[in-house]
């Protein structure tokens, strides 16, 4: 029996149309950019910017495994800038030298709160456990919206323009107060190799202060990408952050898991001794420290410069400490040179110097 042609289509397309709504309703849950982002390796943006407090500009540079570098200039104020090693550590930086302890983690959250282009490109870079929610109205535009967590360990919510796939806009909690919503909504856009590149942006903190970012300069893979701070620097640095609040708070176990076996300390007013000797100074300050005959108010370093040599580094600083003994304040600075050592794989300090700035 022969059936008529139009069953046989509508047949067909029923038939067609079994195999494929589990993958379209895949498709539609998942995040699908543009593929031209896939080849993009570094970038490099600078935006002025204008905001409840004035103009100010604003330059990043990224990478895709977690270094980053987060420089604000203003007019009226020094400029802050923060290197980010990786995900968890960072350090605030001048021309040449590094600025005091590692940043605070809500610090290199903000910072990296401010890779708008990357986040635009790879926004599982940015926010964790990201899944779509549903579909909705973002800025009178219909977007896929995905729930997800943004750094700081908040909820935050990612939409994606159903027509351009292109990442609209997101929604995260200001870290420092989580009550308060900050909406950033990619504006405008620029078309490049790469595909899509956001050109303007708008954030709307709190319902009310708004700040906007036009970006003069976005470059992809650029051979004047920059690095100020290496892995190892990072790693360095991290090891001798340890050793000054080990050696504020008298850690004595700490102080010798980061010094060598043949250490050699060096006072400016006196002889070079080794290991065992500084110890017991160090025994000696700790039972100061314990019956308060000695208090430690301020123990800090700045001005720190660094420079590895494969295995081994030197590194500078102005030491600041601020201390009271028997009842007499005294607050004194020193320039101190460091000698270290990696071994295996751990950096250990192997020599020390000072001398009192007077």
């Amino acid at each position: 029996m022969k059936l008529p042609l139009v069953l046989i289509l509508i047949g067909a397309m029923l038939f067609a149309g079994c195999t494929n709504p589990s993958e379209n309703l895949l498709a539609n849950k998942s995040i699908n950019l543009q593929p031209g982002y896939q080849n993009v390796k570094t970038l490099i943006t600078k935006a002025k910017c204008t905001g409840p407090n004035g103009d100010y500009s604003t330059t990043v540079h990224s990478t895709l495994d977690g270094y980053t570098i987060f420089h604000q200039e203003r007019v009226e104020r020094e400029d802050f800038q923060v290197v980010l090693i990786n995900h968890e550590t960072g350090f605030q930086v001048g021309d040449d030298e590094v600025i005091g302890a590692p940043i605070q983690k809500v610090v290199a959250d903000i910072a990296k709160g401010h890779e708008y282009h990357k986040i635009s490109m790879f926004p599982r870079t940015y926010f964790s456990d990201l899944n779509f929610s549903k579909t909705t109205d973002f800025e009178g535009i219909e977007c896929k919206l995905f729930s997800g967590i943004d750094p700081s360990g908040n909820p935050g919510s990612l939409f994606i323009d159903t027509n351009t796939q292109t990442v609209k806009g997101f929604e995260i909690r200001n870290p420092f107060d989580t009550i308060q919503v900050i909406k950033t909504v990619y504006k405008t856009w620029q078309t490049s190799d790469y595909g899509q590149l956001v050109k303007t942006l708008e954030i709307i903190q709190g319902g009310r202060d708004t700040f906007t970012f036009d970006f003069e300069e976005t470059s992809i893979n650029s051979p004047d990408f920059e690095r100020k701070l290496s892995s190892d620097e990072g790693e360095l640095l991290k090891a001798v952050h340890q050793f000054n609040v080990a050696f504020k708070d008298s850690d004595l176990a700490m102080l010798d898991s980061l010094t060598t076996p043949n250490y050699i300390h060096t006072n400016g007013n006196s002889r070079a001794i080794r290991k065992a000797d500084w110890f017991n100074y160090l025994e000696k300050r700790q039972s100061q420290l314990s019956d308060s005959t000695l208090v430690v108010k301020n123990y800090s370093m700045d001005e720190v410069r660094t420079e590895i040599y494969k295995d081994a580094a030197i590194v500078t600083a102005k030491i600041s400490v601020d201390s009271d003994k028997e009842g007499n304040n005294s607050e004194n600075k020193y320039r101190v040179t460091n000698f270290w050592v990696r071994e295996n794989g751990q950096w250990k300090r192997a020599g020390f110097h000072d001398g009192k700035i007077k």
